[in-house]
């Protein structure tokens, strides 16, 4: 905060800072060189390279669950993603404000994404599969992390069900981070758990 401050960027001015930044994002992958002039930010014959190569955009999603981030995520964002200890039941709840914000600013909610990260470990045995995932997830994020409550382990067919969970809940866009990456394990999940999903 202090290191911010002394540059200028105030807590209150964080806010503006942060829309004209994705303002300036858009502009700089839309175009080979831009000016751009707002309050907070201001450049004149500026380009950034590699642009992206099919239609001068990428999906812009934003993380939190606080009422201004939701606001934005729904306004000027593409989307939201929801924290690795999202439940099904909070996304739900989430995605509803997301969409009312998106209705009342003239949006259509069906263009917005709804991203989520699970963690994952697929084993017959249940117990074999939790304890490595578990093992990674606290090692991440310390030992208050919720496996039971926060991941997908087991069998192909649990792991499926609780993958559909979040898909029932609006998640557009799922994305499953294996605990221990492998393989074998990268072949189960695509042969054996994918093809479940509806």
């Amino acid at each position: 905060t202090d290191e911010l401050d002394a540059m200028g960027i105030t807590v209150k001015g964080r806010p503006g800072r942060f829309e004209e930044t994705i303002a300036l994002l858009r502009k700089l992958w839309a175009a080979e060189e831009i000016d751009f002039k707002g309050q907070h930010l201001s450049m004149e014959g500026v380009t950034v390279a590699p642009r992206p190569s099919f239609g001068g955009r990428r999906p812009i999603l934003l993380g939190g669950e606080v009422k201004p981030v939701l606001r934005r995520a729904a306004t000027i964002a593409d989307g939201w993603i929801a924290s690795s200890m999202a439940t099904p039941e909070q996304i739900w709840e989430h995605r509803k404000t997301l969409r009312t914000i998106a209705n009342e600013a003239g949006r259509n909610p069906d263009s917005l994404e709804i991203g989520k990260l699970l963690y994952i470990a697929i084993d017959e045995d249940s117990f074999v599969a939790k304890e490595r995932v578990g093992d990674s997830m606290k090692n991440y994020y310390g030992d208050w992390f919720d496996v039971d409550k926060f991941c997908a382990f087991g069998s192909p067919k649990r792991c499926a069900d609780i993958l559909q969970h979040y898909l029932d809940a609006g998640v557009t866009t799922l994305m499953v981070g294996l605990a221990h990456p492998d393989v074998k394990e990268l072949e189960r999940l695509h042969n054996e758990v994918l093809p479940l999903l509806k």
